[in-house]
C-alpha cells in the first residue's frame, strides 16, 4: 500500500496498466512476482524521484518475507561468536 500522500500521474498509470497486462498475458508468474518489485527503479532510471521514493517506501512498508540468515555448507546457521 503505497503513502497517503502519494498520488501518481494519470499518465503513468495509464501507461503502467497496459504495460502490466502486456506482461501478465506473456509471463504471468514473472509479472506478479516482480513488476511491482521493479517500478521504483523504472521511476528512479526517468528521473521522477519522488515517484521512486514513494515506491521503494511502500515496498520497504510492506514486504513479508523475513530476515534470511547465512548457512554454511552444512545448512547450520552461520553465526560468529
Amino acid at each position: 500500500m503505497l503513502p497517503a500522500s502519494y498520488i501518481e500521474p494519470s499518465r503513468y498509470s495509464t501507461l503502467k496498466g497496459r504495460v502490466k497486462h502486456i506482461l501478465q498475458k506473456r509471463f504471468p508468474v514473472g509479472t506478479k512476482v516482480c513488476f511491482d518489485i521493479a517500478m521504483p527503479y523504472v521511476y528512479w532510471s526517468r528521473g521522477e524521484l519522488k515517484l521512486a521514493t514513494d515506491h521503494f517506501l511502500a515496498l520497504v512498508q510492506t514486504e513479508r518475507r523475513g530476515k534470511l540468515e547465512a548457512k554454511d555448507s552444512k545448512g547450520r546457521n552461520n553465526k560468529t561468536k
